[in-house]
């Protein structure tokens, strides 16, 4: 079970880490961190309880890929973060 009292209405699973969305449109990570993938800046650190990531707010959707994340704002921008190879 999840600690706290969040109202989720959306996840989405990648490889080894998954993001979740809440009700007020803030998105969560958890998982495996290597490239970025949670989405938390520079930080390597696995994540094994739900972070928020305070740089994201007012979304509308999610989306976890391999190794990468990808979120819809409400006013129709979107975000990207983890691996970024070519």
């Amino acid at each position: 079970k999840i600690p706290g009292t969040h109202s989720f209405v959306q996840i989405s699973a990648g490889d080894e880490f998954s993001l979740a969305l809440d009700s007020n449109g803030h998105v969560w990570s958890f998982g495996c961190a290597t490239d970025g993938r949670l989405g938390l800046g520079t930080s390597e650190e696995n994540q094994f309880a739900p972070v928020r990531i305070e740089e994201l707010s007012e979304i509308k959707s999610i989306s976890a890929g391999c190794f990468h994340g990808i979120v819809l704002e409400e006013s129709g921008s979107v975000w990207s973060f983890g691996y970024n190879c070519s």
